[in-house]
């Protein structure tokens, strides 16, 4: 059994992030991981992702190897990435319980909120959102928000809602990470903020795109797609190394 040591990550992401790094290190070694740190919604998420073995904080049994891991370090950026690559395709959940909740035919999801400023999609424009669930709804697309700002906040009703979307669109924000165990990649489509970020310690190469919203980009979620941006743009921010300090 592998024992990855863990902080406890707060947000709903950087948990999800952490269990499907233990699915991706049972696969890859062909052994149990447990991990060990104080993480919320263990149960959802570890049926999710459902690939791995995983189990959390089984103290009693000696490890064959223990692996720390801080998230928030670039050596575990580095080490997640490292792992993501060798890894490759997300396999996606296709046996998710049914919810008696009435949907449209056709629908996207959205997630607006984020936690924090940088990331929120209106932050520079606050008709940017509007803007963007238009270029959908023309499509004939309904929406439904899900997360922070949505009607479905329990997520077992949202991981329910994003499997039978078309796409899931927004923030890089924590449904963004849910959506990317039940769509195929190419189907959720990730807005973020292009711009200098100078003098802070998190963003080496002075652009303010968090590491993991470059990670999926690398995977081929789809980057501003109603926006246009340069085909430089979308090479240059699917580099998740350009984040390490």
């Amino acid at each position: 059994m592998i024992q990855l040591n863990t902080i406890s990550p707060v947000p709903l992401g950087d948990t999800i992030d952490t269990i499907f790094l233990g699915h991706m290190l049972s696969k890859l070694k062909n052994d149990r991981v447990n991990i060990v740190g104080n993480l919320n919604d263990t149960y959802i998420i570890n049926k999710l992702i459902g690939f791995g073995d995983v189990v959390f904080n089984q103290l009693g049994i000696i490890p064959s190897q223990i692996k720390g891991y801080d998230f928030l370090k670039s050596e575990g950026k580095k080490y997640y990435t490292k792992v993501s690559k060798e890894f490759g395709q997300i396999p996606l959940n296709k046996n998710i319980q049914k919810r008696d909740i009435d949907l449209p035919e056709k629908f996207i999801t959205t997630q607006w909120d984020a936690g924090q400023l940088y990331r929120l999609v209106d932050r520079w424009d606050k008709q940017r959102i509007s803007n963007i669930e238009k270029y959908y709804t023309d499509q004939g697309f309904k929406i439904i928000r899900i997360g922070g700002q949505g009607l479905y906040k329990k997520l077992e009703d949202i991981i329910y809602i994003i499997s039978k979307a078309t796409y899931h669109v927004g923030a890089d924000s924590g449904m963004m990470h849910i959506a990317k165990f039940l769509l195929p990649i190419e189907n959720i489509h990730v807005y973020i903020n292009i711009r200098e970020r100078k003098d802070d310690p998190r963003f080496p190469d002075e652009w303010n795109v968090a590491w993991m919203a470059r990670e999926i980009f690398r995977r081929g979620a789809k980057m501003n797609p109603c926006e246009n941006p340069s085909q430089e743009q979308i090479d240059y921010f699917k580099k998740v190394e350009m984040i390490w300090d």
